[in-house]
């Protein structure tokens, strides 16, 4: 509408230019007055001044107009009376898209701040980076946890606490890692967790920490009381037998009156016999004590990962062959597949073969009984990258209530298992800062994932 006015306005005024200019030759060659002559020059000089008045004024209020839209000044002022009702129009709708504009901004301005009160209000540390370094987010708890106030940049955090620093430049997208940070004097276990978000056509990382003390604490003392639990059940199992034997022997080898010691004539042949008994016995649940406690020192001392690059699909060929013996006796049909075929992975060769080997033991003992025995290793690169690795079996199942409680230390369901190879598994992940999950259910195959 306002366009529409403004033509009409422009287009009456070229009209009487061209009225005026056909007015003045008519003049010039019908018949010459020298005052009509100079009264219409002066009146096309007029209208043309006009013309040109109009549209000065018109791109001077534009301009204007865009000038504060690229200083984000929305204060000018569009109002007042114009001799030409078209500026006045114009100014109007000028006026209009300005206030919007302010509404707009505020409201934007409204949604940062209350964006900033809820970030600032979580206890998890946030904190976003773009791809220059240039710190975009850095809330109050990132301040408490680190000590750091309002940093601008990277390197501002890295002059401060290098550290820090070092963790949140050496983060990889969809990475999560346990760190230690030191605060007030004291070591702070932290969870770091690390997105990458695009925004604007911009690459931005988040990072975010969060206090674990009290989770780790409370997963410490519940991991010493599964621990403290399952020794106690061990041991009693030896020394409860070593104890009965013992006294089983006292009073074979003793006066049930006086107490003494029985003179050799008085050990007949059942006696002795019974005395062998009990001294195997005893050296049973000896030796079966003696390899509880070596086994408990395998799981308390690990040396640390030797970390080197190598072909996946290399690996499952050499655990193939390292358990052809187990699956052919057994009759299982095993199967791998690595996708890609060239996938690599950064590890500790000989420690991801022990938790292999374990888990294709576990898997092999889980299909006795079963008619049709199979066993598939996979290896493949997750939607974030990390390397997966999962060994599955068709076997009877893990019901969900064991999941936890089968990477406790001695724990087993086997009567001759002796509970600590998945326990070892874990801590051999956690080394290589990985985790090791279950998925199954009674009646279900299981899989075990190795992710990286």
């Amino acid at each position: 509408m306002i366009l529409k006015h403004f033509y009409f306005q422009l287009l009456k005024r070229i009209a009487l230019i061209l009225a005026n200019s056909i007015a003045i030759a008519f003049v010039v060659t019908a018949y010459f007055d020298a005052l009509i002559f100079l009264n219409l020059v002066a009146l096309l000089a007029l209208q043309v001044w006009l013309l040109i008045r109009v549209v000065n004024h018109t791109n001077l209020t534009l301009a204007g107009f865009f000038e504060s839209l690229e200083m984000e000044d929305m204060m000018l002022a569009y109002k007042g009376k114009n001799r030409s009702h078209s500026i006045d129009m114009i100014n109007s709708s000028l006026s209009k898209i300005c206030e919007q504009v302010k509404e707009a901004r505020s409201a934007e301005a409204e949604k940062s701040q209350y964006l900033r009160a809820v970030t600032d209000h979580a206890n998890v540390g946030l904190i976003a980076i773009d791809g220059k370094g240039k710190v975009e987010l850095f809330n109050r708890a990132a301040a408490d946890i680190t000590g750091i106030i309002s940093p601008s940049s990277i390197n501002d955090i890295e002059k401060k606490n290098r550290e820090i620093a070092a963790h949140i430049r050496n983060a990889r997208p969809a990475e999560q890692k346990v760190i230690k940070l030191e605060s007030n004097n004291e070591l702070v276990p932290l969870s770091l967790r690390t997105s990458e978000i695009k925004f604007r056509d911009r690459l931005i990382k988040l990072v975010s920490l969060q206090n674990i003390r009290r989770e780790m604490e409370e997963k410490e003392t519940e991991s010493w009381r599964n621990l403290i639990r399952i020794l106690t059940h061990e041991i009693m199992n030896s020394v409860g037998p070593v104890i009965s034997s013992i006294d089983t022997i006292s009073g074979l080898l003793s006066d049930e009156n006086t107490g003494k010691p029985k003179n050799p004539p008085e050990l007949n042949e059942g006696i002795i016999s019974d005395t062998i008994k009990g001294m195997e016995i005893v050296k049973e649940k000896s030796v079966g004590l003696k390899e509880f406690v070596s086994n408990f020192r395998s799981l308390t001392v690990l040396p640390e990962p030797n970390f080197e690059e190598f072909i996946i699909e290399e690996l499952f060929e050499e655990l193939k062959f390292l358990i052809q013996d187990t699956i052919r006796s057994n009759n299982i049909v095993l199967e791998t597949a690595v996708y890609p075929k060239n996938l690599s992975l950064s590890a500790d060769r000989n420690m991801i073969m022990q938790v292999l080997i374990n888990l294709l033991n576990n898997a092999a003992e889980a299909l006795e009984g079963k008619d049709k025995k199979r066993i598939e290793i996979k290896s493949y690169s997750g939607h974030n990258g990390r390397c997966i690795i999962s060994v599955s079996d068709n076997g009877a199942g893990i019901p969900p209530e064991m999941h936890e409680k089968i990477f406790i230390p001695f724990f087993t369901t086997k009567e001759k298992g002796s509970g600590i190879g998945l326990s070892l598994s874990r801590q051999i992940m956690n080394q290589h800062g990985g985790t090791i999950t279950i998925q199954s259910g009674t009646g279900k195959k299981t899989v075990f994932n190795l992710v990286f």
